[in-house]
């Protein structure tokens, strides 16, 4: 089930070139070793962490995500203080009681971050941003959202936190928690339990929850979105480490809607593409053959007749008589059994790191990160010029496809509703991050009654790419460079797949955000009876299991602040234009290719200021959009910018329906607004449980518009020329699966990327 119970915090740390290998070990875990001077190499020149180096550390702790003390000490007054009537989560009712579900920083305001970073005066308060479940408020059961600080003076609580006018979010608008699924499960184990006879009959087991009698038994899982009544629908497929890839064909569909947990029941059950209402009509076809039955009954022994091992589709590979793992059956590799190469910093660390501040070779920046969205960089610059005010994963979606499979059919997956960045998990050196790698930890609340510490769950490194990054010969001579960069990594393993998402600092200036897809397939069940939907939506991937056609959109938002915070966005078209003759000094030249091409092209291209807020498609046409700085210039009197460079668009071709209206953001490549602290998504985690909208209608005049969406975004058409502008950019890949998705699909041909790349930046580079 999508549920997620982590606490994470981005502990203070300390790095450096000539720290001992034992004192860093002890620095990356959160120690407070520090050292008041250190020599670092960088490039050419070495360096020292003096005073200035202190002011920018001491500054950037704004962007510090809370610790976990500090997020103890916001529940404990809250819990005390507060006037809300809380109790602690873990003793905490659902449909009857007030209790804290997040605890994660409140991002300070951007004007009162930038006059404190310029000038180390007014410093903002730290604060928590809290989402409180209010069911206790029988008369309006509402989710509020409020901040909490300063965390280190005396608290007060502010007042509810709007969205769109809205501070009270309906109740059955909520993300599902852990505390939901217990009541599910308990109607789940009574349904299976009529069930049984059909179920052992159908697939040779049953669900037990308590402990499986069988040598695999049932397990389930969700999907969304729920709609406004909060229909949950629910798939069963074996109880294997691979169980994504075994889905069975059984759904059950319950009614969750509202306070009253005696009017939540069974809505519908779903056997092999066919419907019943009940329980009694399903067991009355079954008894009569009336409903078509699964063919190869009981399934789990077709699959065992009929793979290597029940957990066909897994990652755990059985080790071969040699001792080398295979390729599930095939030969051992010539020379898989060496060690692959490995990156090496023969001169140690070229970067540093401490608290939530990093340099590296003329650029800095602070990491955050909250349970939301995941990793967030602050305050970018580059030779000390003001990059960005802020970087980061906005929202992840995935729309499948089918018809009588309802998850398949119905899935749109927004994944902030589900945790995004509480999905992380402890990266394994070596694979997720290279030995050479730094790891931090990170801290938050999220569906628990108390933080807690996840460590290594970011990861920093310099990488080398075998591409030189420039590089000329001619003759005897010969420039070039190699290319090396700055890696920050997190991986959000959020449900069945997993995002590794990646924010490089190339030494050029230029900032590529790289993000690829892995982890295992949603699938559905394939028979016989469903060949021709299956094949349509999709194809036989396994013995009883078809991938079906879907697209994963990937949001990043992206603030630039070139210089100054007050911008202008650049269009460039580049079109054909007849190239003629031209008449020089009384004398018309006719180059050759004008005798023997009289329609000879030449191509022209024009820049135009973009006035207003709006979204852009980008097709194949030569169009570039750049972000320059409203009033600088280089030397040659280009306007300093950085140029928008995607490969990895992607065309949602379902967006623009009513089911995807909360996340109408995908229908454009990207789009471009002016930056709002109440805008500070792109979606919002409460249009997950309907994407319609249909359930904030009593809030918003009986119109139905959800919470957060890009359209309404736009829709006002504010002034964008001169502004303080935000690119909200989008990236993804459809997946038409295949066989080679299993055990679980690849990194490579699933990865995207958006480059920002100095634009008359400098007067050289």
């Amino acid at each position: 089930m999508r549920v997620f119970t982590l606490a994470l915090c981005l502990l203070p740390c300390v790095f450096n070139a000539i720290v001992s290998a034992a004192e860093k070990t002890s620095a990356l875990r959160g120690s407070a070793h520090e050292v008041e001077s250190q020599k670092v190499q960088s490039g050419c020149d070495t360096y020292e962490e003096g005073p200035r180096f202190a002011r920018h550390v001491e500054r950037n702790k704004i962007f510090n995500v809370l610790s976990d003390t500090e997020i103890n000490d916001v529940v404990t007054w809250m819990l005390a203080s507060s006037n809300l009537n809380l109790v602690p989560y873990d003793t905490a009712d659902l449909y009857t009681q007030n209790y804290i579900q997040y605890v994660y920083l409140a991002e300070p305001d951007k004007t009162a971050a930038l006059a404190y970073l310029a000038t180390g005066t007014n410093k903002p308060e730290r604060r928590a941003h809290v989402h409180v479940s209010m069911a206790g408020l029988t008369s309006n059961p509402c989710i509020r959202e409020y901040t909490v600080g300063p965390i280190d003076g005396t608290m007060t609580l502010s007042a509810p936190l709007q969205f769109g006018g809205i501070s009270d979010i309906p109740f059955d608008a909520r993300p599902t928690n852990t505390k939901e699924y217990d009541h599910l499960e308990t109607l789940i184990v009574d349904t299976m339990t009529q069930l049984d006879a059909e179920m052992r009959d159908s697939f040779g087991t049953n669900y037990y929850p308590s402990g499986c009698p069988d040598d695999f038994c049932l397990t389930w899982s969700d999907t969304s979105p729920r709609g406004p009544a909060r229909d949950l629908t629910i798939w069963f497929a074996f109880e294997v480490e691979a169980f994504f890839a075994n889905p069975i064909g059984m759904y059950l569909t319950f009614s969750m809607g509202g306070l009253d947990t005696t009017k939540h029941a069974l809505k519908l059950i779903v056997y092999n593409g066919q419907s019943f209402p009940t329980i009694a009509a399903f067991k009355t076809a079954y008894a009569a053959n009336t409903l078509t039955k699964i063919s190869n009954r009981p399934l789990n022994q077709f699959l065992k007749d009929n793979t290597n091992g029940v957990d066909w589709a897994s990652m755990i590979k059985s080790p071969s008589p040699t001792g080398v793992k295979t390729n599930r059956g095939a030969a051992t590799r010539l020379n898989s059994n060496i060690a692959a190469p490995e990156v090496m910093e023969a001169g140690g660390k070229r970067f540093l790191v401490k608290d939530s501040f990093v340099k590296y070779l003329g650029w800095t920046f602070a990491v955050s990160h909250n349970p939301i969205t995941g990793l967030k960089l602050f305050n970018v610059r580059y030779r000390g010029d003001s990059v960005a005010y802020e970087i980061g994963l906005s929202e992840a979606i995935a729309v499948y496809s089918g018809v009588s499979d309802l998850v398949q059919a119905s899935t749109i997956y927004g994944d902030t509703a589900w945790g995004l960045g509480a999905s992380t998990k402890e990266l394994v050196k070596g694979i997720d991050c290279p030995a050479t790698g730094m790891l931090s930890d990170v801290s938050f609340l999220y569906d628990s009654g108390e933080a807690t510490v996840l460590v290594n769950t970011i990861c920093i490194f310099e990488s080398t790419s075998q591409m030189p990054l420039r590089r000329h010969s001619d003759g005897d001579s010969y420039g070039g460079l190699p290319t090396t960069s700055l890696v920050v990594r997190i991986v959000l393993p959020v449900y069945n797949y997993d995002y590794v998402v990646d924010h490089i600092f190339h030494v050029n200036g230029a900032i590529e955000l790289r993000a690829a897809t892995s982890g295992y397939l949603q699938s559905t069940f394939w028979s016989e009876e469903l060949r021709s939907e299956t094949n349509t939506h999709g194809q036989r991937i396994g013995p009883f299991t078809a991938g079906t056609t879907h697209d994963h959109v990937m949001n990043f938002k992206i603030d630039l602040d070139v210089v100054t915070p007050m911008n202008n966005l650049v269009k460039t078209e580049t079109k054909a234009m007849a190239a003629t003759p031209q008449d020089i000094n009384g004398v018309i030249y006719k180059l050759s290719n004008f005798e023997v091409a009289p329609d000879y092209a030449t191509k022209v291209s024009k820049s135009s200021t973009i006035m207003t807020e709006q979204g852009f498609t980008m097709g194949h046409a030569p169009t570039m959009f750049s972000v320059v700085a409203k009033d600088e210039k280089n030397k040659w009197g280009a306007k300093r910018g950085y140029r928008l460079k995607i490969m990895g668009a992607v065309e949602n071709i379902v967006a623009d329906t009513s089911s995807m209206q909360a996340y109408s953001f995908s229908k454009h490549t990207f789009a471009a607004t002016v930056r709002h602290e109440d805008e500070a998504m792109v979606s919002s985690i409460y249009d997950q449980s309907d994407t319609t909208g249909t359930i904030f209608k009593p809030k918003n005049g009986n119109k139905a518009r959800p919470l957060v969406d890009m359209d309404r975004m736009l829709a006002n058409k504010e002034r964008l020329a001169g502004s303080d502008l935000v690119l909200w950019v989008n990236v993804g890949v459809y997946h038409h699966t295949h066989s080679e998705d299993i055990p679980v699909t690849l990194t490579n041909g699933n990865t995207v990327n958006i480059f920002l790349m100095p634009y008359n930046l400098y007067d050289y580079d």
